[in-house]
């Protein structure tokens, strides 16, 4: 092997024939940084730099072609002793004849300009360089006897760097290219991934005019053969490129003012402007490392090498019964195979196995700036090598197209790609570079740039390039009975096997069977029939009808509206029956409304009596299998058993809390029951790595629904959340808690400040509460889930086995998971602690099944629930992988003991379901009905909305007592009993009749005094005494209709109006206008409750006044605006009045929330979270390539 100093690189003659040899010279640049395997970036390590330098020379030392000369190029800050072990290498020595080493340039010389000095025109004098495009070039060395060029060989220079190793055949694949073609003067190989090269890299540069890249293939794509049959490209990069010396001097060399990132495409941009063509060769492959491990993409994880045994994949559990997973061996190692490799030996986690660590969408930190730097230096050097009077406009495109495509990802939940856009924009912070490197390049076009639209990516493909990634962002990905078959069952191909092993008649499964046979479906099955067959006395009565009237009784009270009304029950700051009530009616409410307006868009139930009823109806129903399906997905946080998953799922179905909610009507604890198990689950999720910021939101969502159903629960959610940010491993962990627990505060807005000033509302929700004082029960009973007044003590015997199971995996604590277990078993003691407590805390009145008040305590399920739900997440952590490895005679008893348990949990479970069919749902709960008239109801939702007056004797027997029924919902469940509002004058009117003392004096009879009262109706009970009914007979302005149920019933007459105008007598009606005097002129046409106006207002005479049959209460709460002028309420009357301007004028009545600004911030606030809870795309869209 002979060392000499290398001779000069210039521009020479025409190609030769293609039948003269090349001679080959591979450029090794030995740069400052030398890529290393980590994701932190370049190696420091000595051992690593002499790693990766080690396999590409050994590379290049292996070739089946050799090359003909190496020519060494090291930088001034090279890694000292780099020269000498390249010239050192064994098989290089024996390889390669003649190496020549170029002198070190100065000192802060990047790889780059080595390159550029390596294969300038007149390397061996770099700063002796003629501008002259007139002078003679260096004359080549002429051939002698030692080593040296052959006579007439073509120069070609092999582009190589540490951290490049070609493929044995590489080199004589790259020559074959070339032999195919003189015109060829660039031609680059496929690089694949460092550490695995079945991932592609790349394969040519695919950009457009404009400079965008795209990326096809994309980094970590596996290598298929997809990309095979490409020829020409624009450009190729650098790293194991072999380019002709010729073509780099005629196109003036590398040029270093463009960067390493696109130094690629700016020399194969040249070359084609200059004449010379640019392929790719396939078939020679050339590992290449990047700043870190290049991520997979369509998961190669699993797949075996050309010639490799693939591991056996780890059975989940030998031992567990329940392990569904049919593509497992039924004795497999499960410390062997995969897991040794990976690092995890016995203990590895075979529960969440494929599970990606680091989160399912990591990206990591050296690919953002890799993809950046990428797709900068292509804008750089479009912006560099189009026309000169292009160049301005496309500046402004980079500049405009960056900012809105940013904008766009964004809105698809990319801020990655995002990032990575506004990138581009550096592009055009280095105007003088590329002015500079445009100047340098102005002598070397020789073709016009139009002729280069072949090599370019179209407007039409990158524009399809660019819907598919946007279908890929808003496309979720499909389950995996969509995908053909369950993840857990696939396997790698193994090769060829003998034709008689080969089984013909395995054939998948269709979707309906897969669909069919899925644990969760069986599951959710089992719990809906269970469910349908408890409430099966209540089918025959119209529970499921579309247009029925849904369920009263137990903790229901009757409600007869739709989403809209219940909207108004939550938003408006008075609201509620009767006159009304400013007491918050909850966030619960708000969500059952969002609820109804769901249900409304199936057929029929916008048409009916009661969409609101139906509705409750409805979930009421489905809690059950609502409740299994929660459970089910839930469990997957924990362990991917479908059968140990179920089993728990059916638990919680299963769960006496459940049951009575169901037969007691409690809504808001039943909708609670449902989401329970997927928040505990989001939280735990939180505190592991593999979670995302999706799923992060999604359960500060689902949190502040659990805690608008069950304040209680809110105080388990902010105290995780804060654990988690003060114990949290690593930063991103700590942000994620304090999100947990300051979100779901922020969605409930001033009702969480409430809850703060009044701690009653933690324990009194509407539907938890029992009237009088419970029973208290034992701590053992209710550690088996039973509540107080609920199911039966057989019940809770059965659930026996789950608390049993959960004590074992208690105290096993397996390895990792100790932390999950303390927090159940805190969870499990909180819980026990709040159902043993709540029958000793009486929390205020609440209104009897007789209408009286009685004090009422926080009812038990919440905490039941709690531990209920600490004992099932016990068993899934507990029983995960036990026992993962037994050994000796153990085995088939330990086997026969795990058997056995779940076998005697699972019947319990079922035999509790079977009783709870057997008792149905009682008598509590029936079919739901409105008691107004049918003519009521209609005159309530129109425009008069007038309101029916029910007389009945009270409870005591010595009066009677009064209400007021209009269209205005109140509470769907019951609740404690609220302040009442300020009487407009309705009780004395009634006592007045009652006593038959009513004074007739002013003229005014007893229906006039009603209709100023909205009154349109009376209905009088049958047991309200003969005196009574005389009276209201006898009264002015009131016509009996008839009796029926027990009840009769009197209209209320119109009379007539002080406008002769008008001419048609005026209805009762809720909103009226008045002459100076008092007397009615016209009747305004309600639009929404209480008294909402929204019309047109003639111009009249002075002193006119606006009358609203409500209470004195309702002008604190009310905003009344003539064309945007706010009228003030009239003092001394008993309903709110106000005078009206004479030029009339646009009326809006409307009842703002209390506190107007918190509510609109806490729905864009909603609007935000549930943007950022949306899962968009797949696991792939969301991570950078």
């Amino acid at each position: 092997m002979t060392t000499t100093a290398p001779p000069p690189v210039t521009a020479a003659t025409p190609p030769p024939a293609p039948s003269a040899e090349p001679w080959v010279v591979a450029v090794l640049v030995l740069p400052a940084d030398v890529p290393g395997r980590g994701e932190r970036g370049a190696a420091t390590d000595p051992a690593a730099v002499d790693d990766v330098l080690d396999d590409t020379v050994r590379a290049l030392a292996d070739q089946t072609r050799p090359v003909d000369e190496l020519l060494v190029v090291p930088t001034a800050s090279a890694p000292p002793g780099v020269v000498a072990r390249v010239q050192a290498h064994p098989g290089l020595r024996r390889a390669v004849e003649l190496v020549r080493v170029l002198p070190a340039g100065p000192a802060g010389e990047s790889g780059l300009e080595a390159l550029a000095r390596a294969t300038g025109p007149s390397c061996d004098t770099p700063a002796e360089t003629s501008d002259d495009p007139q002078a003679a070039p260096d004359p080549q060395p002429e051939p002698g006897p030692g080593p040296g060029p052959r006579p007439g060989a073509r120069r070609w220079l092999w582009l190589l760097r540490p951290g490049v190793a070609p493929a044995p055949d590489a080199l004589e694949r790259l020559l074959g290219t070339v032999r195919a073609s003189r015109t060829v003067g660039l031609v680059g190989p496929k690089l694949v991934a460092w550490e695995d090269p079945r991932l592609l890299v790349e394969l040519g540069q695919q950009v457009t005019r404009a400079g965008r890249r795209l990326d096809a293939p994309a980094l970590g794509e596996p290598d298929q053969g997809q990309y095979d049959d490409r020829g020409d490209v624009l450009a190729v990069a650098l790293e194991g490129a072999l380019v002709a010396a010729d073509v780099v001097a005629d196109v003036g060399g590398v040029d270093p003012d463009l960067g390493t990132a696109g130094a690629g495409l700016d020399l194969g941009w040249r070359a084609q402007l200059a004449g010379h063509r640019v392929v790719v060769a396939p078939a020679a492959r050339t590992r290449v490392a990047l700043p870190g491990p290049v991520p997979a993409l369509g998961g190669t994880a699993g797949v075996p090498a050309v010639g490799q045994t693939p591991a056996p994949r780890p059975y989940a559990d030998p031992l567990d019964p329940l392990d569904p997973d049919p593509g497992s061996p039924p004795h497999a190692d499960p410390g062997t195979g995969a897991d040794h490799a990976a690092g995890r030996g016995a203990d590895a986690d075979p529960d969440l196995a494929g599970e990606p660590e680091g989160g399912s969408a990591a990206t990591p930190r050296w690919l953002v700036a890799h993809r950046a730097a990428g797709r900068r230096a292509a804008r750089r050097v479009a912006l560099t090598r189009c026309a000169w009077w292009i160049a301005p406009v496309l500046a402004v495109w980079v500049a405009v197209s960056g900012l809105a495509s940013a904008l766009a990802l964004l809105v698809l939940k990319r801020p990655l790609h995002a990032w990575v856009e506004l990138g581009d924009l550096g592009a055009l912070a280095h105007p003088v570079a590329g002015a500079r490197a445009r100047w340098r390049g102005r002598h070397t076009r020789r073709v016009r740039r139009a002729d280069l639209a072949p090599v370019f990516v179209g407007s039409r493909a990158a524009l399809g390039h660019t819907w598919d990634k946007v279908q890929e962002a808003v496309t979720l990905e499909r389950p995996w009975f969509l995908r053909g078959g369950r993840p857990a069952a696939t396997s790698a191909e193994t090769g060829p096997v003998a034709e008689e092993a080969e089984d013909l008649t395995v054939t998948a499964a269709s979707l309906p069977q897969r669909v069919l046979t899925h644990p969760g479906t069986v599951v959710a099955v089992l719990a809906a029939a269970v469910s349908l067959l408890t409430v099966r006395r209540l089918l025959g009565a119209g529970l499921l009808d579309a247009e029925g009237s849904g369920l009263s009784g137990g903790e229901l009270t009757p409600v007869s509206t739709t989403a809209t009304g219940l909207w108004h029950l939550w938003r408006d700051g008075w609201h509620g029956a009767g006159l009304g009530t400013a007491a918050d009616a909850g966030p619960g409410v708000g969500l059952l409304a969002g609820l109804t307006w769901l249900a409304q868009w199936l057929p029929g139930v916008d048409q009916g009596r009661s969409p609101a009823s139906v509705t409750i109806a409805w979930l009421l129903v489905a809690s059950l299998p609502l409740s299994a399906v929660s459970a089910y997905l839930a469990g997957r946080v924990v362990t991917r058993r479908a059968g140990l998953r179920a089993l728990v799922a059916l638990a919680w179905a299963a769960s006496p809390v459940l049951a009575q909610s169901l037969t007691q009507g409690r809504l808001f604890a039943a909708l609670a029951h449902v989401l329970l198990p997927l928040v505990l689950a989001g939280l735990l999720g939180a505190a592991s790595t593999r979670t995302t910021w999706t799923a992060v939101f999604a359960t500060c969502l689902g949190a502040a629904a659990l805690s608008a159903f069950v304040p209680v629960d809110l105080v388990v959610v902010v105290a995780v959340g804060l654990g988690l940010a003060l114990v949290g491993r690593g930063l991103t962990a700590r942000l994620r808690g304090l999100v947990l627990a300051v979100v779901p505060l922020a969605l409930l807005g001033p009702w969480a400040l409430r809850l703060a000033q009044d701690p009653r509302l933690l324990l009194s929700a509407p539907g938890l509460l029992d009237l009088g004082t419970a029973p208290e029960a034992d701590p053992w009973l209710v550690a088996l889930g039973r509540v107080a007044g609920g199911v039966g003590l057989v019940h809770a015997l059965l659930l026996a086995p789950v608390g049993l199971l959960a004590l074992v995996g208690l105290a096993r604590s397996p390895r990792g998971r100790g932390a999950a277990l303390t927090a159940l078993g805190v969870l499990a003691v909180l819980g026990t602690a709040a159902a043993l407590a709540a029958p000793r805390v009486v929390v205020g009145p609440a209104l009897g099944d007789d209408g009286a008040p009685v004090p009422a305590t926080p009812w038990a399920g919440p905490g039941a629930d709690l531990l209920l739900v600490a004992l099932l997440g016990a068993v899934l952590v507990g029983w995960r992988g036990l026992p993962l490895r037994p050994r000796g005679s153990w085995r088939e008893g330990r086997r026969l003991l795990g058997l056995v348990a779940v076998t005697v949990t699972a019947a319990g479970v079922l035999a509790t379901m079977a009783l709870q069919v057997r008792d149905g749902v009682g008598d509590e709960l029936v079919a739901g009905s409105d008691a107004r008239p049918a003519v009521a109801v209609d005159q309530a939702r129109g425009p008069a909305a007038s309101r029916l007056l029910v007389l009945d004797r009270d409870t005591a027997g010595s009066g009677v007592s009064w209400q007021l029924v209009g269209d205005e919902p109140g509470s769907p469940q019951r609740g404690l009993v609220t302040p009442l509002a300020t009487d407009p004058g309705v009780g004395d009117l009634v006592g007045a009749v009652a006593s038959g003392t009513l004074d007739s004096s002013s003229g005014a009879g007893l229906g006039d005094r009603l209709a100023d009262l909205g009154v349109g109706f009376v209905s009088l009970g049958g047991d309200s005494g003969l005196t009574l009914t005389r009276s209201l007979d006898a009264a002015a302005g009131l016509a009996r209709l008839g009796s029926g149920d027990g009840r009769t019933l009197w209209r209320v007459l119109p009379r007539t109006s002080a406008d002769r105008a008008a001419g048609a007598p005026l209805a009762p009606s809720r909103v009226r206008v008045d002459d100076a005097s008092g007397r009615p002129l016209q009747a305004l046409p309600v639009t929404g409750p209480h008294g909402a106006v929204d019309v047109d207002l003639p111009a009249g005479a002075s002193g006119r006044r606006l009358v609203l049959a409500e209470s004195p209460d309702w002008t604190a709460h009310a905003t009344v605006t003539v064309d945007g002028r706010r009228l003030a309420a009239q003092p001394g009357s008993g309903t709110p009045s106000y005078v009206l301007p004479a030029d009339g004028g646009r009326l809006v009545v409307d009842l703002p929330p209390t506190t107007e600004g918190w509510f609109l911030a806490q729905l864009a606030l909603l609007a935000v979270v549930l943007f950022l809870a949306v899962p968009f795309g797949t696991r792939r869209s969301r991570r950078l390539s």
